[in-house]
């Protein structure tokens, strides 16, 4: 399938894309959409996406 395809069915991928990787993983979200991993991490350069990790302290963690 190709995003295009895949665009006509979910609708706007810059919302459908990033909210599954950010619950799924790119791999997850490449098999959810019948794409390779490789054409979603395509995607998200080519649409200006970057990785941002933060630390966050669970509450009741010792200082």
């Amino acid at each position: 399938m190709k995003l295009r395809d895949i665009e006509k069915q979910k609708g706007d991928l810059n919302r459908v894309i990033p909210e599954l990787v950010n619950a799924h993983g790119q791999h997850e979200t490449a098999r959810i959409l019948g794409v390779s991993a490789a054409t979603v991490n395509k995607w998200l350069k080519d649409n200006g996406y970057t990785l941002k990790q933060v630390y966050v302290k669970q509450e009741g963690s010792a200082a």
